[in-house]
């Protein structure tokens, strides 16, 4: 942050071009507006030491860029003969590969007086410890031979034109302030990407008694403190203001080129079948699920979670290979909940509460322990019933997280879809929730979950609530290494969803999708819903060229 400038904060909240002021009110009152900076000659833009640079600043005026010689901007006159510097600010940005985003953007013009920010410089020797004075010698020895070059006879020329001309020379043992010169009314120090301090007063070559190892110094008092980072051996140079600096706040608003497939718009020219269809009366959903309670439980079964038939065999590892249009996030947000339900029923299931249930609820579950012990449970069939009921409305990819084993090596491998390591979440890929690890096994779990008949299910769902397995049975949705999948898991989601232009979440006006989103939930939420059908139709679209069986459910 520019810590020089006495009106920072109308930098930072002005809408137009503002000109950035090193004095205070009462300091320039007290100089009768006299900071006008060097007394050109020539005038700005003729001389070859003359720059304009550049610092581009974010919103909280925290710095990003900075050009100490820019070349986009050209120079003429005003009505009255004046120098006026014509910037190009907007190409600026555009030459950064800047397109999008609110900037500060603040520009100097410059005439270095010695050095320059390319070639032989100062470099600090020393700063008092009020940190408004310090000492700057030069980088190179004047009679370096190994460094003679044109450039460094240029800044000994510079630095004897303002030794001559400052008015004062060393040694001078005067404690009273020293004047300014009669040429140069002001010089700041650049300590390099806007760094600059105000010089008020000077001394060259006033060591005494001389020192050979150090011929050629400069004195400089600030009219503020030198910033804490700057250092021994920071490397500077002197430069003189052709005016005071301007800050532009700059917005760039390019439309963003959306990766991804467009939905086509509707055909109004289909030409459709005008035969007169023959409708029949509506069902209700219990006249269509029948009476029967394993008919009913079965058709639940079959067609609330996924479609019948042909299975994928999706590796449900990977997000992209089934999150298209829906929220990899969310999907698992809505896991977790359905998780938190099927706990609070196996909780309740294990209740004998009579005065609130009826006797014909409760049930006798029999089983055989690890060690050949015979065990009797009760349990109330009405929670295991809505156990069921739930799991049945599992997708696949839950199912997958539910049922899996957790073998983190048997889904995370070295190259992934990311080609990161071995645990390298942002690329995007998941295990199966965490499952129990002892000596007891759920023995009514098979591998063919994806298929298990409502008997299957039912059974396993009990079995399940008083003899959890090793690998196949979730722990507590509470358990620490839960907790520890879910923060990692939500993070990977996240990173895919941020990449993933597919999301119908990224159809809406970016005002409701991000600026508006806790009052949008709803709406945002449904569009996840809808994404999440749909992901069931592209998923069988994109593995279309896998599926190789063709037989037909005749079942139904």
């Amino acid at each position: 942050m520019p810590t020089q400038y006495s009106n920072l904060i109308d930098i930072s909240n002005a809408t137009t071009q503002v000109s950035a002021q090193y004095f205070n009110d009462t300091d320039l009152d007290a100089l009768g507006g006299n900071v006008g900076g060097y007394m050109m000659s020539p005038l700005f833009g003729k001389s070859p030491h003359d720059r304009v640079e550049y610092h581009i600043y974010d919103p909280n005026i925290e710095r990003l860029f900075s050009n100490h010689k820019a070349e986009n901007w050209t120079i003429d006159t005003d009505s009255e003969g004046m120098p006026q510097i014509n910037l190009q600010i907007k190409e600026d940005l555009e030459a950064l590969n800047l397109t999008n985003g609110a900037y500060t953007v603040i520009y100097n013009f410059h005439r270095d007086a010695v050095g320059g920010p390319v070639g032989p410089k100062f470099k600090v020797h020393s700063i008092s410890k009020d940190r408004k004075e310090v000492r700057l010698l030069p980088t190179i020895f004047e009679d370096s031979e190994a460094n003679a070059s044109p450039e460094l006879e240029a800044f000994y020329s510079r630095f004897q034109q303002l030794k001559s001309t400052s008015g004062v020379t060393g040694p001078y043992n005067n404690l009273a302030a020293i004047p300014n010169n009669p040429l140069w009314t002001n010089i700041h120090i650049n300590f390099g990407y806007n760094r600059i301090d105000q010089a008020v007063a000077w001394l060259v070559d006033d060591v005494f008694p001389f020192d050979p190892d150090n011929p050629h110094t400069i004195l400089l008092k600030t009219y503020q403190p030198i910033p804490a980072d700057i250092v021994a051996d920071t490397k500077c140079w002197l430069l003189a203001e052709a005016t005071q600096p301007v800050s532009n706040k700059v917005i760039l608003d390019q439309p963003l080129e959306l990766i991804g497939n467009s939905i086509a718009g509707p055909n109004f020219d289909l030409s459709l079948n005008t035969t007169a269809q023959v409708q029949g009366e509506y069902k209700s959903y219990n006249q269509l699920l029948g009476i029967d309670s394993d008919i009913k439980s079965e058709l639940k079964n079959s067609f609330s979670s996924s479609l019948d038939g042909m299975k994928l065999n999706i590796d449900y590892s990977v997000f992209e290979n089934y999150v298209h249009f829906s929220s990899a996030e969310q999907r698992l947000v809505n896991f977790k909940q359905k998780l938190n339900k099927i706990n609070l029923f196996d909780s309740k299931a294990r209740e004998f509460d009579y005065s609130e249930y009826s006797t014909s609820d409760i049930y006798i579950y029999e089983y055989t322990g690890s060690h050949g012990s015979k065990y009797a449970k009760q349990y109330q069939k009405s929670w295991v019933t809505q156990k069921v009921e739930l799991i049945n409305q599992f997708d696949d990819f839950e199912k997958w997280l539910y049922f899996e084993s957790g073998s983190n090596s048997k889904y995370i491998t070295k190259s992934g879809s990311r080609e990161g390591g071995s645990h390298d979440w942002s690329r995007s890929t998941i295990t199966p929730f965490p499952k129990y690890s002892g000596s007891y096994k759920n023995d009514r779990w098979t591998d063919d979950y994806y298929d298990w008949s409502v008997d299957q299910l039912f059974d396993w769902a009990v079995h399940s609530i008083f003899m959890p397995g090793p690998n196949y049975e979730l722990l507590h949705v509470t358990h620490s290494t839960s907790n520890t999948w879910y923060t990692q898991a939500i993070a990977s989601a996240s990173a895919f969803d941020k990449q993933n232009q597919n999301m119908l979440r990224k159809t809406t006006p970016e005002f409701i999708n991000d600026g508006g989103k806790d009052d949008n939930e709803t709406y945002l939420r449904f569009l996840d819903m809808t994404g999440q059908a749909h992901d069931i139709w592209w998923s069988y679209a994109r593995y279309f060229t896998d599926m190789s069986k063709r037989d037909h459910n005749t079942n139904f």
